[in-house]
């Protein structure tokens, strides 16, 4: 028996490898065409992804080279797009537009840390690793620039991880959403546009499994995400009914529980953590009627930005 299995075993990983190897030149070619893109010469960019691949390629000792190349690179994005926000300042009116504020390399640590581990075990395929931490929920005031923080970390890592898929949402766009506006939604099409079949899943797990089995790492990065907890869809099948609350709150909750999966938050600092850590005292006090899903600061952990500029 035990030779057996050790060979299926060798099977399965020369078929994981196989499908590594194909999935990270696809992802790779794919994500070369982002909406988002940096503002850097081809040259320079060449070098981050060939100095962030060789760190991939170590497993998880290469996360130190990760961070090192990944970090700079989210800096000097984060960088440019404070400078642009000055510039638009230039042509209104400069005391209604803040000086955007953006967060030190600790945030963009951990933040990238989880990103490099997850792609590092699905491109390995290890599905015994614990997933209690999965998620990082960002939170603080107004004004901090927690939306071009998720963006940077989102576009640093599919732009330097070669097997990493990533969604960005804003919650706060519509409290009634389209079934294709749902973390399952995103995903779906984000999917299909790689080129994988999920078309008959019905839930994110079992999408993720497909994304998995492909060696792909899926991150889900949600900036306001305190409406998440009361948005609703509105049916296909009868305008007039009431919409259904979005169920993309417990959609997040399974990318917590997947192996290959991470998730990332950012919104208030006053609502948000009762909501992640399901505190039902507090949110009846704040006017929720409607309690959901615990995220849990084991597998979503809550971190409190503290601010400063560059």
């Amino acid at each position: 028996m035990l030779a057996a299995f050790r060979a299926c075993l060798k099977t399965n990983v020369a078929c994981r490898r196989t499908r590594r190897r194909a999935a990270i030149r696809f992802v790779g070619q794919s994500t070369a065409k982002s909406t988002l893109s940096f503002d850097d010469s081809s040259a320079v960019l060449a070098e981050h992804k060939d100095r962030a691949l060789a760190a991939f390629r170590k497993g998880r000792s290469g996360q130190d080279d990760f961070l090192d190349v990944a970090t700079t690179l989210a800096l000097k994005q984060m960088a440019l797009k404070q400078m642009a926000l000055k510039q638009m300042a230039n042509w209104a009116d400069p005391s209604n537009l803040p000086d955007p504020l953006l967060t030190d390399d600790r945030y963009l640590h951990a933040a990238l840390a989880l990103c490099f581990h997850k792609s590092v075990y699905a491109a390995r395929g290890i599905e015994s690793i614990a997933n209690n931490a999965s998620g990082l929920c960002f939170v603080e005031e107004p004004s901090v620039g927690n939306s071009h923080f998720l963006q940077s970390v989102a576009l640093t890592a599919t732009t330097l991880l070669p097997n990493f898929v990533a969604v960005t949402l804003d919650a706060a766009t519509s409290q009634n959403v389209q079934p294709d506006e749902t973390v399952l939604g995103a995903l779906r099409q984000k999917y299909a546009a790689l080129g994988i079949c999920v078309a008959q899943k019905k839930t994110v797990g079992s999408m993720l499994d497909v994304a998995s089995r492909s060696n792909l790492a899926t991150g889900v990065f949600v900036d306001n995400a305190e409406h998440l907890y009361t948005r609703r869809v509105q049916s296909d099948s009868d305008d007039l009914a009431e919409p259904d609350f979005d169920s993309s709150w417990e959609q997040v909750h399974e990318v917590l529980e997947d192996f290959s999966g991470c998730a990332f938050f950012a919104g208030s600092a006053s609502i948000l953590p009762h909501m992640v850590l399901e505190d039902r005292k507090r949110l009846g006090a704040l006017g929720y009627s409607v309690v959901r899903t615990t995220l849990n600061c084991t597998k979503m952990r809550i971190v409190r930005i503290r601010p400063h500029k560059l």
